[in-house]
């Protein structure tokens, strides 16, 4: 990771709350991200931690509609911290979604990744959120056909997703990167990976239905405005554990169906329905 990413360097948390509070006080701005290679290995470098910095800034957003959204955080910044992790997800400015690559379920692979987890960490961390955060979205990512993968290797990932149900998973086939461990290593078949590839993608599939929310009631933020009123769609919005919701009327023209609706605003909503990518309600 060091060797593609370089060291992490941390921002100042002044320079940081400045911008917070530049982005509180812009109209136009509905959410706040963090982001970053390792988003919540924040501090690290300065000998603090992302708990420290979310003691000074979720305070900021008392009296705010706006929302915060936390990036990609690698299990090894978090495994340690898990209850200043829930503090912070618990917040009701934070979504509750979090992009937790696990990459593998074996230990072993783990280890030639140079991960400083091993899975038992990270299972445990996602079952603990789940039971503290009962709303949330974990999004993973596993990695097939690295180097050195077996198929008792592999058999462990499929059964990390049939155990803990990613509501999103990414799977990347491995290639090489050059300049890294990995690309002097013996290579597996292209057709494994391929297989291996295919195979995955379809278990994560398989594991997460979201027909599980039609007839379920929820609060969505309204992101943006749909003015072509296409199949009566007049907005789209985030749900809290910023799944996409489509709202749409049985209002006959699109002027009807927004009324005074803007961005920023919160409505209810019934899912009635699901797409590909995204409820309806």
């Amino acid at each position: 990771t060091v060797q593609s990413r370089g060291r992490l360097v941390s921002y100042k948390a002044e320079d940081i709350i400045k911008r917070v509070q530049q982005a509180l006080h812009n109209p136009q701005i509905q959410e706040v991200w963090f982001t970053g290679e390792d988003t919540l290995a924040w501090g690290l470098d300065q000998n603090s931690h992302f708990g420290v910095l979310f003691d000074l800034i979720l305070p900021l957003f008392a009296d705010s509609r706006k929302m915060i959204r936390i990036g990609m955080t690698d299990p090894e910044s978090v495994v340690e911290n898990a209850d200043q992790l829930v503090k912070v997800m618990q917040h009701p400015r934070v979504y509750k979604f979090l992009h937790l690559p696990v990459q593998s379920a074996s230990d072993s692979v783990l280890k030639v990744m140079r991960r400083r987890y091993t899975y038992q960490q990270y299972e445990k961390l996602v079952i603990y959120l789940k039971q503290q955060v009962p709303e949330i979205t974990i999004a993973t990512d596993f990695i097939v056909g690295f180097p050195g993968e077996t198929e008792e290797d592999f058999q462990m990932s499929l059964e990390s997703m049939k155990l803990l149900k990613f509501p999103v998973v990414n799977i990347t086939q491995y290639y090489v990167r050059e300049n890294t461990m990995a690309a002097r290593m013996e290579q597996l078949d292209e057709k494994v990976k391929k297989h291996r590839s295919k195979v995955a993608a379809q278990t994560a599939v398989e594991q997460f239905n979201r027909s599980q929310y039609i007839g379920q009631e929820m609060e969505i933020i309204v992101g943006s405005i749909l003015p072509n009123y296409k199949y009566q769609r007049f907005c789209e919005g985030k749900s809290i554990n910023y799944l996409s919701v489509l709202v749409q009327s049985t209002a006959p023209t699109f002027q009807e169906a927004i009324g005074d609706l803007k961005v920023g605003d919160v409505v209810k909503v019934k899912i009635t329905a699901i797409t590909r990518v995204a409820l309806v309600g």
